[in-house]
């Protein structure tokens, strides 16, 4: 066992019982990391179209926390490329996203290869999600503080400095962008049900340094602004109310906007049931009767190897536009390896 994983698995039980409210009302505010990778064509003012169909999904990129997503990342990071360019996707929320000293901060390394590929400009604007103490502030762009150094440099035992987090990446300029600490577990209920201490020592490590978040991005598209919120949640169900307030409340003066998650919750769930009652929409449940299971591909896989799905593109209601296709997309091998451990969802909107 890992021993550095260990003494923060301790250190990590301390922070759930240590208050950090102080922290919360320093009045910080998380804000993104934006940026944009320039592609063959010049970036500059979005034409109106009224009858542009827009693409948007929901991808799990699978960062390099295990064994063999650390050792298959660099293919899967170029077949991820390949298949987010053929697919024609205007806007789509990551999860997952790393930053590492092994393979760099992938949200700028997939973007600067779809403008390569694509010759277009391609922004994002990424947020740190874990690992990090809950309650403290993030000081800097894209989320982190100097705790959270510490304890990126010896959280993945296959890296010196590792963190992960959410994105939003659109062929389409981002005007304004926001970040969202989203609550945190519930421990009880983790604690005397999946997460066992005693069956594994480091559980407490998850619950405490997994802090979920949120990215919020409007997007400047031929269909006017759109509100984009990506997200990668517990399945908890005070994080998707919470989720679902905060999305709203960012796409008051937008005609539309959506939610892309890794939301870790089947439809039958307490905790979908939270955006479902909430005016958001799921939209691939709308167009289609199969249940379209998103999850738990094996990576070396001869097939499909899906059982449940819980990567969704949610649809504000009352949004102008609406869902007339969707679909699930890196759902096939390419040279006998998955593109990750999720299979995306893709839904167009008109």
């Amino acid at each position: 066992m890992d021993m550095s994983r260990v003494w923060l698995a301790v250190a990590s039980a301390l922070l759930l019982l240590t208050p950090f409210a102080f922290a919360r009302g320093l009045g910080l505010e998380p804000t993104p990391l934006c940026d944009r990778a320039d592609g063959g064509l010049p970036a500059g003012p979005v034409r109106e179209d009224a009858e542009y169909q827009l693409r948007v999904a929901s991808f799990n990129v699978l960062h390099g926390l295990t064994d063999e997503g650390d050792q298959t990342l660099e293919r899967r990071l170029e077949i991820q490329v390949q298949e987010l360019a053929d697919s024609g996707v205007d806007v789509v929320g990551l999860q997952e996203v790393s930053e590492s000293t092994n393979h760099g901060r992938v949200i700028q390394r997939l973007s600067a290869e779809l403008a390569r590929v694509t010759e277009q400009t391609w922004y994002w604007c990424w947020f740190r999600t874990e690992p990090h103490a809950p309650g403290v502030p993030d000081t800097r762009p894209g989320g982190g503080d100097p705790l959270s150094d510490q304890l990126a440099a010896h959280y993945n035992s296959h890296e010196n400095e590792w963190y992960e987090g959410a994105a939003v990446l659109s062929r389409w300029p981002i005007l304004r962008a926001a970040a969202h600490r989203l609550p945190g577990e519930d421990v009880v209920g983790r604690l005397t049900g999946e997460c066992l201490p005693a069956q594994d020592p480091v559980c407490a490590l998850d619950l405490a340094l997994e802090p979920r978040a949120a990215v919020w991005a409007e997007v400047s598209t031929p269909r006017g602004p759109l509100s984009v919120v990506a997200a990668h949640t517990s399945g908890n169900v005070d994080q998707h109310a919470d989720l679902a307030r905060w999305a709203s409340d960012r796409s008051l003066r937008d005609r539309s906007a959506v939610i892309v998650c890794d939301c870790n919750a089947v439809s039958s769930s307490a905790a979908y049931a939270a955006l479902v009652d909430r005016s958001w929409l799921d939209t691939y449940s709308t167009l289609r009767a199969d249940e379209g299971s998103t999850v738990d591909q094996q990576l070396t896989a001869t097939g499909p190897t899906v059982t449940e799905r819980i990567d969704y593109v949610w649809l504000r209601g009352g949004s102008a536009l609406q869902p007339v296709e969707s679909e699930r997309f890196m759902n096939a091998p390419v040279d006998g390896l998955w593109p990750s451990d999720h299979w995306g969802v893709l839904t167009t909107l008109r």
